[in-house]
């Protein structure tokens, strides 16, 4: 009997009671539930601190291409020689950078908007060769290829300023009043154009404006995926980042901004002026006439 009762004790100081197991399991379930927001927060600063970074080496390629074509910003659209606009700033930049595609993904975005390839296709991807000069000014694009009408299907971390808020000035000139839009149109964006560089947007993570679907679905097709554009919901800089977008500017330097703010452009206020005129290279705002 008394070795029996001496078992049993020996058991329960052993073990845990159902209640027990119960309290120490909803004990760590709390802790999980403190820990996970905390941890996700982490995470979603450090990608913010490498999408800056990636940036910033955009920002170095984009100041060794102006060095080596005697001032020229890439631009954003070119024309190939089977009269297909093709995307010019990244392939240039890219190469500057040592062709390191890696660079043109934002680590908080899923791997689908990773730089493409379909090497030797007849499709939106193809690779340039000899036959494929680069339309306007003296200067090629470098490979590889990134076609516009690739865009309906592949969504791209980065986009260009290719516009600004104003578009193409006046006659006479019709300067183009962002970074370059359309090269085969238009007079390129120089350094010497740029009033301010500390002040003027160049490239800046973008909003995912692809849907399912592909270039005969007009539901899922939108042609534009490599730029930034203030004044179309489809073409704005992100959100991603605590509801901003990590910008680069022509200095090369890289910081945040609030997507609501960066988009406040083309209204007669004081703050949408100050919008106005980082997104315009000649310091211009609305009403700009």
């Amino acid at each position: 009997m008394l070795g029996t009762l001496a078992s049993r004790r020996v058991k329960n100081a052993l073990g845990f009671t159902l209640i027990e197991l119960l309290v120490v399991i909803s004990i760590i379930a709390i802790l999980i539930a403190l820990l996970l927001p905390a941890l996700a927060k982490a995470r979603d600063e450090a990608n913010k601190v490498v999408c800056s970074s990636n940036l910033r080496e955009m920002g170095l390629g984009m100041a060794e291409y102006a060095h080596e074509t005697g001032g020229f910003y890439p631009g954003c659209y070119g024309m190939s020689s089977y009269n297909i606009p093709c995307i010019t700033w990244a392939p240039r930049l890219s190469k500057e950078m040592g062709n390191d595609q890696k660079l043109f993904l934002c680590p908080s975005r899923p791997s689908n908007f990773a730089w493409q390839y379909k090497p030797n296709a007849n499709g939106p991807y193809r690779y340039p060769d000899a036959t494929y000069p680069d339309v306007g000014w003296g200067y090629r694009l470098h490979q590889p290829m990134l076609l516009a009408v690739a865009g309906g299907s592949v969504p791209f971390s980065y986009g260009y300023n290719d516009w600004g808020t104003l578009g193409v000035g006046p006659a006479p000139g019709g300067e183009q009043k962002g970074m370059g839009g359309d090269m085969w149109r238009f007079p390129p964006v120089t350094e010497s154009i740029v009033v301010d560089p500390v002040e003027m947007i160049a490239i800046a993570d973008r909003v995912d404006s692809v849907t399912p679907g592909n270039k005969y679905d007009p539901v899922g097709y939108y042609p534009y995926q490599y730029n930034i554009d203030p004044t179309t919901p489809a073409e704005y800089p992100g959100a991603i980042h605590d509801g901003g977008a990590n910008v680069l500017f022509c200095d090369d330097h890289v910081t945040w901004h609030l997507q609501s703010q960066l988009t406040n452009v083309m209204a007669n206020t004081a703050s949408a002026h100050l919008e106005d005129m980082m997104w315009n290279n000649d310091h211009s705002y609305w009403p700009p006439y």
